[in-house]
């Protein structure tokens, strides 16, 4: 049991209504590449993060600042 927070991966930075990111710069399952994701073996929490990269703008990816609050169980 627990959770693994990642790095940002600006969630592809270029997100297209009904297609979702154009690249993510990852080999994680499409559906790990941003927000909450869960499988048998862990929990996975992975921000879009604030900036850019390679391309300098956002579409349809907005950046975030994200808290999370953690209670023992």
């Amino acid at each position: 049991d627990g959770i693994v927070f990642a790095g940002h991966t600006h969630c592809g930075q270029v997100r297209l209504p009904f297609v979702g990111a154009l690249w993510v710069p990852t080999s994680a399952p499409r559906a790990a590449t941003c927000g909450l994701y869960q499988d048998a073996d862990r929990t996975l929490y992975v921000t879009s993060g604030v900036g850019t990269s390679v391309l300098p703008l956002r579409l349809g990816a907005p950046s975030a600042w994200d808290m999370v609050t953690l209670k023992q169980r």
